[in-house]
């Protein structure tokens, strides 16, 4: 039962799927600028994150994922105003069975204080690298016409746009986080570098139950050509802001439970489990782990450092 779904897996990939799926995150309010360029420079301070995830863990060839991630204002000299512009870099690294995808690239943001929060508007530039080892495949003819293009390693740019507004107690995106040049170039013969435009719709809010307890739903739209809209719709009861608890549903069967620990002013840890619900997926795999780390810092002492829960 396993070979056969690692089959389906197969054919999947020889029809191009790194044309048509973003990688998947359940934290993703944590790893924001993976998929939001504008997301830079929303913590006020340095911000590193890194992420893993694997998918389906105990099926052969089910996908892996891992983000690094930096991000910072950039500071202005001889002033204390809080700085418009922020800079950052995000890199990610994607495996679904002998097809690997590797992104690289640099974002910049401008914001713009309102109110009491900030508008921040964001472009992303880099490149994404693509190859399939056919090596990994048995009995599969290289010169397969569906196959044969995909064989070479290609690399391509990439760009993307989005906008963030946050404050305190609010967060709101909309992007496209890779894939923006396919709008504006047309080209002849596809590859496994292609990049199909995921648009990105989401939202959350902070609500204080009580002196030591924060509840904090949020929803993400994700929608892409061909494929139906997808729905993330989750909530997590903060203590003291410093341990999360939550859950978490995306449509077509999926749950998921969530933690997070603020073990201290610099330092997240993030660990996400998800189970397919309802699904004949599990008897063939044991879930999905997802871990993300996150730590805030500053060069300037005067600044304190507070917990921000996206």
């Amino acid at each position: 039962m396993k070979r056969l779904y690692f089959f389906l897996i197969l054919i999947v990939i020889t029809e191009n799927v790194f044309a048509q799926q973003e990688p998947v995150y359940s934290q993703y309010m944590f790893n924001g600028l993976a998929i939001n360029p504008a997301y830079a420079g929303s913590h006020d301070v340095n911000s590193v994150t890194a992420l893993g995830r694997w998918q389906w863990t105990g099926l052969e060839g089910a996908p892996k994922t891992w983000t690094f991630s930096f991000h910072a204002p950039i500071q202005k000299v001889f002033s204390t105003e809080k700085s418009r512009m922020a800079a950052g870099f995000n890199l990610v690294h994607d495996e679904i069975g002998t097809a690997k995808r590797t992104f690289a690239n640099a974002a910049f943001a401008y914001i713009i204080p309102i109110d009491k929060g900030s508008l921040s508007f964001g472009l992303k530039a880099g490149l994404v690298r693509a190859k399939f080892d056919q090596s990994g495949i048995v009995g599969v003819d290289p010169n397969d016409p569906v196959l044969r293009n995909n064989f070479d390693p290609t690399t391509k740019p990439d760009l993307g746009f989005g906008v963030y507004y946050y404050s305190d107690r609010l967060f709101l995106g909309a992007s496209i986080p890779s894939g923006l040049q396919e709008m504006l170039v047309e080209e002849d013969e596809p590859t496994t570098a292609d990049i199909r435009q995921h648009y990105f719709l989401y939202a959350g809010y902070i609500i204080k139950l009580s002196e030591i307890f924060d509840l904090k739903p949020n929803v993400l739209a994700k929608g892409v050509k061909g494929a139906p809209l997808q729905f993330d719709i989750n909530a997590n009861v903060y203590w003291k802001e410093r341990i999360g608890l939550g859950l978490s549903y995306r449509q077509f069967d999926t749950m998921t439970i969530l933690s997070q620990f603020f073990l201290n002013q610099n330092f997240m840890f993030g660990y996400a489990f998800e189970f397919a619900n309802f699904s004949s997926l599990n008897e063939v795999q044991s879930g999905t782990h997802e871990i993300v780390l996150n730590y805030r810092f500053s060069f300037q002492k005067k600044i304190i450092l507070t917990p921000r829960l996206f």
